[in-house]
């Protein structure tokens, strides 16, 4: 059984107001090209000539985009959640050293929430990989190139805001197609055991 089967076993038949309450947090580097277009970019590459955000998405609110001035770090990531945290609601984010430190852990629980761990290898059903995808496509549509690379963050910090207006689509990639992507996969698992 794979990460990405197990997850989809274990949470597939949680209901549509439990995917309604998570927040989903990640992180993603912009950059440009040539042109000025928008692009994503590994993360493995230097901060010089991008940005780093965190973006934190969920069917209701939060639906923010914060700028990482420095490195990642669990201070910056705690600070990030300082201003999305909500008694009750369920923290959704990708596996890593900062994530599932003690002191997030920790910090999560002292505020009446909880936390998942998304699989490593199954950002392809990940909301926040959809939702950086589709800010990327609805940004070069609506924005000229930018020919300067210090008003990139001003740039994605105002389209960000029309972007998460968009309620179909917000609750398309935070509840509905997640759900539908774990039952597939819980399917497809259970048929062939």
């Amino acid at each position: 059984m794979t990460d990405q089967q197990l997850f989809a076993v274990q949470f597939s038949s949680s209901s549509f107001s439990f995917w309604k309450n998570c927040i989903f947090v990640d992180d993603h580097k912009f950059g440009l090209n040539a042109a000025g277009d928008l692009i994503s970019v590994p993360m493995r590459y230097s901060r010089q000539r991008s940005v780093l955000v965190t973006g934190c998405v969920s069917c209701d609110y939060p639906r923010e985009i914060h700028c990482v001035e420095k490195t990642r770090s669990v201070d910056q990531y705690l600070g990030v959640l300082e201003k999305v945290a909500a008694v009750g609601r369920t923290i959704v984010h990708m596996r890593s050293p900062i994530r599932s430190s003690a002191r997030v852990k920790t910090w999560i629980a002292s505020r009446d929430m909880s936390s998942i761990l998304w699989p490593t290898k199954s950002t392809d059903i990940m909301p926040m990989t959809s939702i950086w995808r589709s800010f990327i496509n609805e940004f070069n549509m609506a924005s000229p190139g930018i020919g300067n690379f210090n008003e990139l963050w001003g740039e994605i910090q105002s389209s960000w805001l029309t972007f998460v207006e968009n309620e179909y689509f917000v609750l398309s990639a935070t509840v509905g197609y997640l759900w539908l992507d774990l039952s597939d996969i819980a399917e497809e698992y259970n048929a062939s055991r």
